[in-house]
């Protein structure tokens, strides 16, 4: 009977989550508007939806081999270990089913699956600490409709580590309570290869509670907890085949080499704080995240997403001040260690640095902050309900927290400008009071508060969420994304695209002479160009893009190549353009045909993707980068730049002149690649292919060594003339390792699993163990 009580405020539950997604994100599901952004959230158009779109063509025609290595970004690129998120969000095999064509209009039902996924879990976590059904359903709703669920929404990496975060808390609970080992390895394994330092994240915070649990009661032992860090490395470890490769690739990209953020705050002294508008964006974003603007007209310190998302409620700060008031002394160590660890997150560089391995001082991971306010308010929810707190502590607090807001709004006031939203100042002054006059009178009036409580945070989340998510930001109307001239759904470049893919079976890639939605067209149309636009874009060609344009290139968004010869070198077959092409523009081009407005040319000297060099046309990099920019791009058309010894290159001081042949492809797919190619002498063979250790070549069957050449491509040396069987393969670095270490975790884990169980059943009566001290 117990348990069907429990299963139906379960149900009851979800139904309110539900009726709160329906009317905070009632434009986007009747279609109104999609939940895609082209304001500072313009990420989710220009990034994520293309990847998606490229996610929901692999998993729908079958071709898992895109998911390793990709030739649909720039020149090519690894793919899953770029954005795994992608492919290892379980929430995305869901586009398997509807396609990318309902990718955007789908957005809303898969994030909204997130955010009910959340909360279930936090409330399950909830339901294993003890607290009453009212007091979990105020709180689960307050971690899943907080800022940092709805602001992050572009960024599905970040809205699911909550989810994961609170399958952690719930598995530490079910361990500890139940001997359940299966739930926290699985939370750990599942955050890892959605991103590896995710996993380096969590291990800090696993250990920030288990020191609250070990210190405030009696059930959790030293031992236990090393068993929990156990289980941890055992989730770590099994999640290696994908964290791994993911990992090393990222450490050995341009943008881990970019460390200007990190040597500026090292040279730092250690006591070094932020600045004020940061402390003032930190206090004010407590209180709403659109307290100081939204979108362009943010006047916090960063921007509006990329600043500290710290909104969980008003009521919660309240709360979380409460939590001191007639608790142990152990209880109040855990609960200032939380908040000052939370505190200093946000406002010392050096653990911001620390909680990020060093990778930059970013605000991206505050649902940390949400959940330490949020155990504190649900403690000090506890003192309330148990008639715990004096009368005059509430008004006290709400008192003092007023006179701050007020005083910091006053400090901030300049007479050009406010930091303040006036509206949400006003807003935020009567929740303040209206919440400490509920807490205050809590005791005399418990259900009649417990009632008007619940419906002014019901407003309050309501109303904030729906402001930060749609009102008065740079959302796309629906009307505007299915208009033929929007970029991915352009009709005509479609049809052209479709018309080459008809005609021309060989490799080849194209490029688009106008610009219609991002960088990352290609993976949303479906065909092999040069831009793109990634975290962790291939290192190797935007050295190779920026050796030639003697400028370092900004290491995210790569425009492509902007020489003709290097349009060719690459073997860019073909282009499209908006209107005919001038005479001189279409020099070396064969108009095709046209579809409407859009003109397809044939680039009649675009070289194959693989073709030889005669080893005597070698020049140094020294001589290279000596050439003019414009001698660069067509100096590579006759001669190779390698990264060897030109001595060790040579099989002899004087080979013959072996000209150029071409490499005739006989099948290809995303990471295989087999063709032939009769060479007349000793040659270099050249591939228009990012260098990557993870490709494999193979001459006649035999394995041979790749080279880096021309700054950061591809070649191999061709020894002998005559016919030569070629086959290139790709398998990311690490990845065979990677699998090593998974399987030795999860055998490692299943040995450990049966001697636990075992002894447990053996040696326990009981499947749970007393708390004699709470540790809320």
């Amino acid at each position: 009977m117990f348990a069907k009580i429990k299963q139906s405020h379960l149900y009851l539950f979800i139904a309110l989550v539900v009726a709160l997604l329906m009317i905070i994100y009632r434009p986007f599901f009747f279609h109104r508007h999609l939940h895609l952004y082209n304001d500072v959230g313009i990420d989710s158009i220009q990034q994520t939806l293309p990847f998606i779109a490229h996610l929901a063509d692999a998993l729908r025609a079958g071709e898992w081999s895109s998911l390793l290595w990709s030739f649909k970004s720039g020149i090519g690129q690894q793919t899953y270990l770029l954005f795994p998120v992608e492919f290892t969000d379980p929430f995305n095999l869901l586009w398997a089913l509807f396609g990318k064509e309902q990718v955007a209009s789908m957005w809303i039902y898969i994030h909204s699956l997130r955010i009910l996924a959340t909360s279930v879990l936090f409330y399950l976590y909830l339901l294993e600490l003890g607290l009453n059904f009212f007091a979990r359903t105020i709180f689960s709703l307050l971690f899943s409709f907080s800022g940092y669920m709805f602001l992050l929404s572009l960024w599905p990496s970040l809205v699911l580590i909550p989810t994961y975060f609170a399958l952690m808390l719930l598995g530490v609970e079910k361990f500890f309570k139940h001997k359940n080992i299966f739930l926290l390895p699985l939370a750990i394994f599942l955050i890892s290869i959605v991103q590896a330092i995710y996993c380096y994240y969590f291990l800090l915070l696993l250990l920030l509670y288990l020191f609250a649990r070990t210190a405030c009661t009696s059930s959790s032992s030293w031992r236990q907890s090393f068993t929990a860090l156990f289980l941890w490395g055992m989730g770590a470890l099994s999640s290696a085949i994908v964290s791994l490769p993911v990992l090393m690739h990222e450490l050995s990209g341009a943008r881990a080499s970019t460390s200007s953020i990190f040597q500026k705050i090292i040279h730092e002294p250690l006591t070094t704080i932020v600045t004020p508008l940061e402390v003032y964006t930190v206090f004010f974003r407590l209180f709403s995240t659109d307290f100081l603007g939204k979108s362009f007209a943010y006047q916090g310190a960063g921007n509006y997403i990329g600043a500290p998302v710290l909104y969980t409620g008003v009521a919660t700060l309240i709360l979380c001040l409460l939590c001191f008031f007639n608790s142990s002394w152990r209880q109040k160590v855990v609960y200032f260690t939380l908040l000052l660890v939370a505190l200093m997150l946000l406002l010392h560089p050096y653990t911001r640095l620390l909680f990020h391995a060093f990778a930059g001082p970013y605000y991206r991971h505050t649902y940390w902050v949400n959940f330490a306010l949020l155990f504190c308010a649900i403690a000090g929810f506890k003192r309330l309900e148990q008639k715990e707190l004096p009368h005059k502590f509430t008004p006290l607090i709400v008192a003092t927290l007023i006179i701050a807001l007020l005083l910091l709004v006053s400090f901030t006031h300049t007479s050009s400008a406010s930091f303040v939203n006036k509206s949400i100042l006003i807003n935020v002054t009567l929740l303040l009071a209206l919440y400490g006059t509920l807490f205050s009178f809590w005791h005399q009036f418990p259900r009649t508060s417990k009632i008007l409580f619940t419906l002014l945070l019901l407003f309050e989340l309501c109303d904030f969420s729906y402001k930060s998510s749609f009102y008065k930001r740079g959302v796309l109307p629906y009307e505007d994304y299915h208009n033929p001239q929007f970029g991915y759904i352009e009709e005509d470049t479609g049809t052209a695209i479709a018309y080459l893919k008809a005609t021309d079976k060989q490799f080849y890639r194209m490029e688009k002479l106008y610009f219609s939605a991002s960088p990352n067209d290609s993976m949303y149309q479906n065909y092999y160009g040069s831009k793109a636009y990634y975290s962790f874009t291939q290192k190797s060609y935007i050295d190779f893009l920026s050796e030639l344009n003697d400028k370092p290139l900004h290491i995210i968004w790569l425009e492509g190549p902007d020489k003709r010869a290097i349009n060719d070198l690459l073997g860019i077959k073909y282009f499209l353009s908006k209107g005919a092409l001038s005479e001189s523009s279409s020099k070396g081009m064969q108009l095709l045909t046209s579809i409407h407005q859009t003109y397809i040319y044939k680039n009649l000297q675009a070289r194959p993707l693989g073709f030889t060099y005669d080893l005597n046309a070698a020049i140094s990099k020294e001589q290279f980068l000596a050439l003019s920019k414009e001698d660069r791009a067509t100096t590579l058309l006759a001669h190779f730049v390698p990264e060897q010894d030109l001595a060790a290159l040579s099989p002899s001081p004087a080979s013959p002149p072996s000209g150029s042949a071409s490499l005739e492809i006989s099948s290809f797919s995303h990471r295989h690649l087999h063709g032939s190619i009769n060479s007349t002498g000793p040659a270099l063979l050249f591939f228009s292919i990012p260098y990557d250790a993870g490709w494999k070549a193979t001459v006649n069957g035999e394995e041979v060594p790749l080279l880096k050449v021309n700054l950061g491509l591809t070649g191999i040396l061709l020894q002998e003339s005559g016919l030569k069987q070629i086959h290139m393969s790709f398998l990311p670095r690490y990845f065979a390792l990677g699998a090593l270490l998974s399987l030795l975790g999860i055998v490692a884990f299943t040995l450990f699993a049966y001697f636990y169980l075992y002894s447990y059943s053996r040696y326990n009566k009981s499947k749970t163990s007393p708390i004699s001290r709470s540790l809320l």
